[in-house]
């Protein structure tokens, strides 16, 4: 099983107007279960949404493509 982000990772982000990522899936650990195919917004270091499927990313804000990515649970990056 892909473990796509950590926490730390996503406090760890730079600030943008948003930064929105994409993911091909991620572990609701409150839910335990995955989930696929989502797009996470996060506003000054705090998620603010998360999305079934990929949105549309505008310019002003910036896209971090994790869809092809393994990111191990409490790695640090």
């Amino acid at each position: 099983m892909k473990y796509l982000f950590s926490l730390l990772f996503l406090l760890s982000l730079p600030i943008s107007a948003f930064n929105v990522i994409y993911t091909s899936e991620y572990i609701d650990v409150l839910n335990e279960k995955v989930i696929l195919d989502s797009s996470i917004t996060i506003d000054k270091g705090l998620i603010v949404s998360i999305d079934s499927g990929y949105i549309e990313v505008d310019k002003t804000n910036s896209l971090i493509d994790l869809r092809k990515n393994e990111i191990p649970t409490g790695k640090k990056l």
